[in-house]
């Protein structure tokens, strides 16, 4: 009987695939963004998905939210957090099946030469979370002895190193797929995922929200900010616009002296700070009618998705997941990066024409995002992809 027991769990075990994803700076809500097709794969194919960081954290999301993925904390024995990740690859790599990794970098290289040395027969995953303008630079589409090393690294580490691959948006995909027949064979579309509640409802109001890290380069909040006044200066209107998010240190004095100069404005100009709570942030998403976002730069940018499953008429720049949106749902306009009077003009048609374009829309949003951006379905091709590495 004890015998049968061995086959059987043998059998099972040898179904079970160890996925650890390195990411050594990850917070609460990084899991939130990467954690839901880890924690698919574990819960329905069988998979022990472990995140490797640093103790960033208190990791509560783990609890309920993501109960099936687990974490391992690295040891901090060394001065360099560089020298602390490597030992431990060095003395874990064995007992990893797959390792995920992020972003084109020299420490994330050095990391995949570090896992196959110490495990030959065990896969990479590279997620490679990147803007089409570094998928350009990449790729040779740009000039300078710097892209050609790069493009050069980049098709070397395919070929002999990475064996499973994604991106998270087909007009950077292509820029690869275009530029070299080694990523037709590793290289697949994989956006971001969303798990969002819809049970989430409150009535509209006349609200814009901003969501991001507020004043940082990407996020152009100021160009946000002196959009809004333009539109305030030239309508009559009562509506308001939120800022949510972070705010950065340096971002405080620009606010001041904004407000110094428009004092009228302070009314209608909210900064929210920080959210720590997801429903709070949704209920925002929920209240609100116009998202505007025109950053600068993305790989994907999974605010836009979530504006859009709480029914927010987008206004974003053409950056990671935003033309894709806009286009496949026609709820929505794409607006030009840096160029306040575009936004400005785009922001009070919306206004004006919010109620025709919720009434001319057939689409349930919430369906498309859940369809379209679901982490159970991105988990089942990983899925299949892996085993087919293993075989």
């Amino acid at each position: 009987m004890i015998i049968i027991l061995k086959i059987i769990i043998l059998i099972i075990g040898a179904y079970i695939m160890n996925l650890y994803i390195l990411f050594p700076l990850t917070t609460n809500n990084d899991l939130l963004k990467l954690g839901f097709v880890p924690y698919y794969l574990a819960r329905n194919f069988d998979y022990n998905s472990t995140f490797i960081n640093f103790n960033n954290d208190d990791y509560s999301y783990l609890e309920n939210d993501l109960s099936e993925l687990n974490m391992d904390i690295i040891e901090r024995k060394y001065p360099f957090d560089f020298l602390n990740i490597i030992r431990y690859l060095r003395k874990n790599a064995k007992n990893i099946d797959i390792l995920q990794c992020f972003h084109y970098s020299i420490p994330t290289f050095t990391y995949f030469f570090i896992y196959k040395l110490f495990n030959r027969k065990g896969k990479i995953y590279f997620k490679i979370d990147t803007d089409y303008n570094t998928a350009l630079r990449l790729n040779g589409f740009k000039k300078g002895l710097r892209y050609k090393f790069e493009t050069k690294m980049s098709i070397f580490l395919f070929k002999h190193l990475i064996d499973f691959a994604s991106i998270e948006t087909k007009k950077a995909q292509n820029v690869f797929l275009e530029s070299h027949n080694i990523y037709k064979e590793k290289m697949y579309y994989l956006p971001c995922t969303v798990n969002l509640d819809t049970e989430i409802k409150k009535e509209k109001k006349n609200i814009i929200i901003s969501v991001g890290r507020i004043g940082s380069h990407q996020k152009a909040s100021e160009i946000v900010l002196e959009a809004f006044k333009k539109v305030k200066t030239q309508t009559d209107n009562d509506w308001i616009l939120k800022m949510v998010g972070p705010i950065s240190e340096q971002f405080h004095e620009y606010i001041k002296q904004f407000f110094k100069d428009n004092p009228k404005l302070k009314e209608s100009i909210i900064f929210t700070g920080n959210i720590i709570d997801r429903n709070e942030l949704f209920e925002i998403f929920a209240e609100a009618k116009i998202f505007c976002l025109p950053s600068r730069y993305g790989s994907f940018e999974i605010v836009f998705t979530e504006a859009l499953f709480y029914e927010d008429y987008l206004l974003v720049s053409d950056v990671g997941i935003g033309k894709y949106l806009v286009d496949n749902t026609n709820f929505g306009q794409i607006v030009e990066i840096d160029d306040v009077e575009d936004i400005s003009k785009k922001m009070i048609e919306a206004i004006e024409n919010y109620d025709a374009n919720v009434h001319n829309t057939n689409m349930d949003f919430k369906k498309y995002i859940n369809d379209e951006f679901s982490p159970e379905k991105y988990a089942k091709l990983i899925d299949g992809e892996f085993r087919k590495l293993f075989k």
